[in-house]
């Protein structure tokens, strides 16, 4: 988490949605400065946050699904063997072994670098992420429009833009067209999967996908795991399960 006193602003990691390019340039331009862990939440900030600094605006990230799907496949298939592979599991603790990156390498490992395969292992049920946790009063830009989203958002809060943002952590081999992954039925897998999560952030399925409404069931089943979601996050993960973490230091 990115936190500044000067210009009022707290900002929340989200994973794949070019955080860590946010990220760095808030502190190296917009002084920002790095408080708690990478990708902790609002909640847990609230916990240590004084009176004022909850007042803060608070800016966030997203990007669409079914993008950060193909670049997961492809860092499994690709990358995730460095981090993961048999040597580093086998002096493992428990528990990081079943870390969902290394359960993908280990699918990939056993059935191939098969994209529909790994899409209808992992993504089975209605989709929904951590991104249900951010404020209401969250100003969310867009990976898609990420450097106007920014620059509009820097004029907001006083700010002059300094440029376009560097990207980093960039997924080679995956091609800049994320919707050419899906074929055949996985189209329709994919829309009923992720269209709660995409009507609920205001994405379209890619041109010529089937038009499939979600379903009653299927709202029902999205809405019910964004409250399970927030309910577990702020009264039992940050709450309880989490310790509290230390007040951050102040400067000046």
């Amino acid at each position: 988490m990115i936190i500044s006193d000067a210009n009022r602003y707290v900002f929340i990691e989200v994973p794949q949605t070019a955080s860590t390019a946010i990220a760095l340039e808030l502190t190296r331009n917009y002084q920002g400065r790095r408080i708690l862990r990478r990708h902790t939440g609002y909640d847990e900030f609230r916990r240590t946050a004084s009176s004022d600094e909850k007042q803060y605006r608070v800016l966030a990230t997203i990007r669409n699904p079914l993008d950060v799907v193909v670049s997961k496949f492809v860092k499994a298939r690709d990358k995730y063997g460095e981090l993961y592979g048999e040597q580093r599991l086998a002096g493992a603790p428990w528990g990081y072994r079943f870390r969902q990156e290394a359960r993908e390498l280990a699918f990939i490992e056993k059935h191939g670098p098969d994209f529909e395969r790994f899409v209808r292992r992992f993504f089975k049920h209605v989709f929904n992420s951590r991104t249900c946790l951010l404020p209401s009063h969250a100003h969310v830009l867009r990976y898609e429009s990420l450097d106007d989203d920014f620059a509009s958002w820097l004029h907001s809060i006083g700010l002059k833009p300094l440029g376009p943002i560097p990207r980093t952590n960039t997924t080679e081999g995956r091609g800049s067209d994320f919707a050419a992954w899906y074929t055949g039925g996985l189209r329709a897998h994919a829309s009923r999967v992720f269209g709660p999560y995409l009507r609920e952030w205001g994405y379209e399925l890619p041109a010529g996908w089937p038009e499939i409404d979600p379903s009653v069931v299927d709202r029902a089943m999205f809405h019910a795991d964004t409250v399970l979601r927030r309910f577990y996050f702020r009264h039992l993960h940050y709450g309880w399960i989490m310790p509290r973490a230390a007040k951050p230091k102040r400067t000046g």
